[in-house]
């Protein structure tokens, strides 16, 4: 952590100045102005909370670009305590704050505050801390997804967590702190925090890395560097780089491997403490820009890296020259302000500048860190300016000199005029609003419209020679594009260990210049398909329709020149009004140097050699050419369209079968589990389609209320075949007691039913109905395994529901019960040291919630565990000493009914008193039962106890 060298004289040296030297801060800018709040200070005042302290975080200082000078301000409302190391994002007018340290020994924040700029007041935004983890050091931002604005938070290191969640890491250090993976969701707009699911190549436990949104996407981020775990509880610096997207609270990460960078070959070298920035100017694509940090030796990182063309697949990283006084500090912030087009300037604030072994004591000596304290250096402005060649480069580097200067004055003037004219012409890339027939994009100042409509104006209009692989996408706006925009398509083809399968995906165009007429489809050459990801990319200068569609068979012969005189003049008209338009757009943007992706081939379906292309996709996607009307007006043609776009077929000479590409074979399809309480029973579906999102649409409209379960991805083992869920399979947990009744005697999908859903006589998805009852002497918990039969590769979905009580469902035990005779199959060999540490594990892991439990009732839960022996009236009345008596006492049990009864009086005399106590019981009782594998018969004691 950060200490001071040379405190009083770094205190001289800073007397009267308006900024206070900082680091492990954030400056995040709205409008023209920077907001610096808190952050690791000389003057920040020792302990937890002080109203000294208070009086430190309540203000916030301002620094405006116009003049070069800051200002603070005082707050209204109550500062988070988390006042270093914490993750921060922006969203409008308003800065949300999350987690931090306090400074003092393991003291780590979990709340989520807001800064209202407008008001200058703070607001708490959730009362849902409790189950969060308190830490610091690690990321947020804010991303669009599912018609909403989500704040997605990562990583970080911090106390001990009361929850633990299976799908992240959880990695306890000597130091005492636990660094994580842990990943959390908060909707802005109904304050609710989730945990989602992780798929792909999740990062590994990672503190003190950078985190940015990737603006042309809405719900993409990237994350590069910080530190890890290694050997158990060591840390070291990393240097992977993360791509990841968030979808219906499923958050899918992409790691990007050294040998995927290209061009100069730079690889960059490890780090942690690093700031970084997005830039959007009149470049292709967005660019992550990376200053500073300390490598794995805690030494300077003198360096800025420049990551381009992070979204497209074409990754490449490579060093612009700064000098030292900008790259070398570390805990410092980074902020991009986008001046023009052409220039972004990125200003730099504050930070550390070296590590000094300072003494401890006990001949102990630790890294502190030292405070960059030079006026030139505190806050730095580089100007970057995107060349003719394609490139961003330095224009200049402004220190604390020269932003008080006139020059400067100057400077930002000639820039003011053209940044307010860029801000009215700018199109944010916006939040994403997918509805089943539409969704609209808002941007700075003009509506993106953008519709959603299912797919059956296009399967008609590909008809069966295609097999389309991706939504159909069009771009359009109010005013023309300033330069060739690379459009990103998801795709459901699955590439993994087949990347030479993406030589069979192809892009398709329609233009949409005419919307009366049928809109003409033709395949593009160019295009990039990842063969690690779900994402193909392309250049366009025009406005059109552009989709993926995939071969289904490999050619095999030429065209058939036998067909109908009319028809080919027709597709021969088809095919020139197409090319016309695509030869206009190579025209306007030849200059461009991959203008050869608008060279256009034979339409699917037409004169291509025997190709055959497929559809796959549930919907179509489309954006109004129209400025002025509300988006659906060139989406929603009749159903005559698709009788007339592209239903000319390819036919072979040859008699025999083509071979397959494999496309079909590698076609991707979504199943998904949801729950509906249905009186005293559980209603499951198992649903499948092409679609994920269509399923959740589907789900959120028809069943609005119902709980929804494990989503799976899948590829069915054969094209024409089917899937099947085996309720009959091998049980590895006890489900006795517990009724699972499908509502079929066969539960198959049928591939040609599951792509059906979406046309016009197929408004359902297939499903898969299964009724769960469990009856009172049932097992608590009910996870019960299906596998799916007629999968490519090995898939279980597991049913899990837990039996509807009141309270907790243990019998009422006597204070000294009769002793009954119990058949015991399992005493021989049986390991009770094993089966007592797992019981202690549960209540350690719980310590926190319980410790809070039983300050509520200390007097109740002491007189119930007196009544049934677990302590004795000299016991101390505190959650230790009960606890510890518990253990002691349990040492002594010498056989697994002994313990049994044991457990069970301590439970019974939590439930007794009530509350938030008898829960906790509920849940140590499920969580020994999972933990002793079975090895502790409660059910057996129940029916004893019931007897008795």
């Amino acid at each position: 952590m950060l200490g001071v060298a040379c405190l009083e004289e770094v205190k001289k040296r800073m007397s009267g100045k308006s900024f206070k030297i900082r680091a492990q801060h954030k400056a995040p800018v709205i409008g023209e102005s920077l907001y610096l709040w808190a952050g690791n200070q000389v003057d920040l005042p020792k302990g937890h909370d002080s109203l000294q302290k208070r009086e430190v975080t309540s203000r916030v200082d301002v620094y405006q670009l116009s003049t070069a000078d800051w200002s603070s301000h005082l707050t209204r409302g109550t500062p988070p305590l988390g006042v270093i190391a914490y993750s921060c994002t922006t969203s409008h007018s308003n800065i949300y704050y999350f987690g931090g340290w306090c400074g003092q020994d393991l003291c780590y924040h979990n709340t989520l505050n807001v800064l209202n700029t407008i008001k200058m007041e703070w607001t708490s935004c959730s009362d849902a801390e409790q189950s969060l983890m308190k830490k610091g050091y690690g990321g947020m931002i804010s991303l669009e997804f599912d018609g909403a604005e989500h704040l997605v938070i990562i990583g970080g290191i911090g106390s001990t967590p009361t929850v633990y969640h299976p799908q992240f890491q959880y990695d306890q250090l000597k130091t005492g702190r636990v660094r994580t993976n842990e990943q959390l969701l908060y909707n802005v707009s109904t304050g609710q925090f989730t945990v989602p699911s992780v798929s792909g190549q999740c990062c590994p436990s990672t503190d003190t890395f950078i985190i940015e949104k990737i603006t042309t996407t809405g719900n993409r981020g990237v994350m590069f560097g910080g530190m890890v775990t290694v050997n158990g509880d060591g840390s070291t610096s990393t240097n992977s780089v993360y791509i990841f997207s968030v979808t219906h609270s499923i958050i899918n990460w992409e790691i990007l491997k050294p040998g995927a960078i290209p061009n100069e070959g730079l690889w960059p070298m490890e780090r942690d403490h690093h700031a970084s920035a997005i830039i959007n100017g009149d470049s292709t694509s967005p660019t992550l820009v990376v200053i500073g940090g300390t490598d794995k030796r805690d030494q300077l990182v003198n360096e800025c890296l420049l990551f381009d063309s992070i979204t497209t697949g074409q990754y490449s990283c490579r060093k612009i020259p700064l000098p030292e006084s900008v790259t070398g500090r570390y805990s410092h912030s980074l902020t991009a302000v986008t001046m023009s087009p052409h220039c972004v300037w990125l200003v730099i604030v504050g930070g550390c500048e070296e590590y000094e072994m300072k003494d401890v004591g006990g001949g102990k000596k630790v890294p502190m860190g030292t405070y960059i304290t030079d006026t030139n250096r505190l806050v730095m402005i580089i100007e970057l300016v995107y060349s003719e060649a394609g490139e961003w480069i330095v224009e200049s580097v402004l220190d604390g000199n020269d932003l008080t200067s006139k020059n400067y004055q100057e400077k930002y003037e000639s820039y003011s005029k053209t940044r307010r004219w860029w801000m009215d012409q700018l199109i944010e890339y916006p939040t994403e609003r997918e509805m089943k027939l539409q969704r609209y994009i808002q941007s700075l100042h003009e509506d993106l419209q953008v519709a959603h409509e299912s797919k059956v104006s296009l399967q008609e209009a590909l008809v069966e020679a295609n097999k389309q692989v991706s939504a159909v996408y069009a771009v359009s706006l109010s005013k023309p594009l300033l330069k060739r925009l690379i459009l990103e398509i998801q795709h459901c083809v699955d590439l993994t260990g087949r990347p030479g399968l993406s030589r069979h995906l192809k892009f398709a165009i329609a233009p949409v210049s005419t919307p009366s007429l049928p809109y003409q489809f033709s395949l593009v050459e160019g295009g990039e398909f990842k063969a690690d990801s779900w994402y193909g990319s392309i250049q366009r200068k025009k406005f059109c329709l552009v989709s993926i569609v995939g071969e289904k068979h490999l050619p095999t012969c030429k065209s058939s020149t036998n067909g109908d005189e009319s028809e080919e003049e027709e597709e021969e008209e088809q095919e020139e009004e197409a090319e016309e338009e695509t030869e206009e757009e190579v025209e306007d943007g030849n200059s461009d140097s991959s203008s050869d992706s608008d060279k256009t081939k034979d339409p699917p379906g037409g004169r291509s050699g025997g190709q055959v292309l497929e559809i796959v996709m549930d919907e179509r996607l489309e954006i109004s050419i129209d400025p002025v009307n509300d988006g659906l007006g060139n989406v929603a043609e009749n159903e005559e369209i698709g009788e007339q776009i592209i239903h000319q077929q390819s036919q072979c000479l040859a008699s025999t079968a083509a071979e397959s590409t494999g496309v079909e074979e590698a076609m991707t399809y979504a199943g998904l589990v949801y729950y509906e309480e249905k009186r005293a029973e559980d209603l499951v579906t198992f649903t499948a389609a092409k679609d994920l999102n269509a399923l959740l649409e589907f789900i959120k409209k028809d069943c609005p209320h119902a709980e929804r379960g494990q989503n799976i991805l899948f590829r069915f083992k054969d094209y024409n075949g089917y899937i099947e869920l085996k309720f009959d399979a091998p049980q590895k947990k006890p489900f006795t007691g517990w009724s699972i009744e499908p509502h079929m005697d066969s539960c198959k999908f049928l591939r040609c039913d599951v792509d059906k859903f979406g046309e016009a006589n197929y408004p359902l998805p297939s499903t898969c109905l299964v009724s769960v009852y469990g009856s009172d002497d049932a097992v608590p918990t009910l996870h019960y395994s299906v596998p799916l039969d007629g999968v490519a590769d090995p898939k279980t979905l597991f049913i899990h529901r837990s039996l509807r009580t009141v309270g907790l469902s243990l019998p009422a035990i006597p204070a000294n019960p009769r002793p009954l005779p119990v058949l015991r199959k399992r005493e021989q060999g049986l390991d009770l040291v094993s089966i007592k540490k797992r019981v202690q594990q549960v209540l350690t892991k719980h310590q926190v919630d319980l410790s809070q439990a039983f300050s509520l009732s200390l007097s109740s839960i002491f007189n119930e565990m007196a009544a049934v022996g677990i302590v004795s009236n000299d016991t101390e009345k505190s959650y230790e000493a009960i606890i510890k008596s518990f253990k002691v006492g349990m040492s002594f049990m010498k056989s697994s009914s002994d313990l049994e009864s044991y457990c069970v009086k301590f439970l019974n005399g939590l439930s007794k008193v009530g509350g938030p106590v008898a829960l906790a019981a509920e849940t140590i009782y499920d969580e020994w039962t999972e933990a002793s594998e079975g090895e502790l018969l409660f059910d057996c004691l129940a029916k004893r106890t019931k007897n008795t």
